[in-house]
């Protein structure tokens, strides 16, 4: 897998949309695992 910023995604577990884990500035931690919001 590249390590090109723009090709990592993960998905808003609130509302699906696609997030940039490197920029996304809304994040928690829980149960060992990061979630990231848009």
């Amino acid at each position: 897998m590249s390590e090109d910023h723009n090709e990592t995604k993960v998905k808003d577990p609130v509302c699906g949309m696609d997030v940039d884990p490197h920029t996304s500035r809304h994040r928690a931690n829980h149960a060992g695992k990061t979630w990231y919001f848009c």
